[in-house]
């Protein structure tokens, strides 16, 4: 199916920069400035695609999140969610976005979901990592998910994507561990335990760690 149905204008911008796509862009989206937010209110049928204005840390990744907001749109219910309840209110870590009302049905693979660690009773710092196909383009790009945006300014954010279908395991991994390679540059220590195993189980996850952290403290 023609990309044009797939995606709105806004959408395919977002993923033309995201993937490198060569100039020259279609009419409709040369003149979409991917550099700067979309705001809350971007409206094709209630659906915002770029960073809201109430969560965005800083520019680093705005596009990365524009990018896996598109890839995550049918998989909201299940990403991590940080909930706190003060004097009978609920504040929750993440807004659920609407899902675009468009020719797609883009069904992400979880791969699976780590805690980074857990600084006091109840309080964990999960990441769960997922696989989108998107048709059109015949790439898959993977994805990271917090339960909020207080470590990277974004609870989404795209790491990487590969040529071809995202049942690709082997290459979503590499992603995965590419993206804990920047994490461990910042002195971010290995994660502490798996939370919930997916298209790849604990054994899978766990030697891809001892390969960014080894054992012996030695890089290989």
């Amino acid at each position: 199916m023609d990309i044009v149905n797939l995606y709105a204008p806004i959408e395919r911008a977002l993923l033309s920069a995201y993937l490198g796509v060569p100039d020259p862009k279609p009419a409709d989206i040369a003149g979409v400035d991917v550099t700067k937010p979309v705001p809350d209110d971007w409206n094709e049928t209630r659906n915002g695609t770029g960073p809201r204005a109430s969560e965005r840390g800083s520019n680093a990744l705005m596009l990365e999140n524009a990018v896996a907001r598109i890839c995550l749109e049918s998989a909201q219910r299940s990403l991590p969610q940080w909930a706190v309840v003060r004097d009978g209110t609920v504040t929750l870590g993440r807004r659920r976005q609407r899902t675009a009302r468009r020719e797609r049905k883009l069904r992400p693979i979880h791969l699976f979901t780590i805690n980074w660690g857990d600084s006091g009773p109840g309080f964990s710092w999960p990441e769960a990592y997922y696989a989108t196909w998107l048709p059109g383009y015949d790439v898959s790009v993977v994805t990271a998910s917090a339960d909020s945006p207080d470590t990277h300014g974004y609870s989404d954010f795209a790491i990487g994507w590969f040529r071809g279908p995202a049942d690709a395991h082997g290459r979503a991994a590499e992603c995965v561990a590419d993206h804990w390679i920047v994490q461990k540059g910042y002195c971010q220590e290995r994660w502490a335990y798996l939370l919930d195993a997916g298209a790849l189980d604990e054994r899978a996850a766990n030697a891809l760690a001892d390969a960014v952290w080894p054992s012996n403290g030695e890089d290989q």
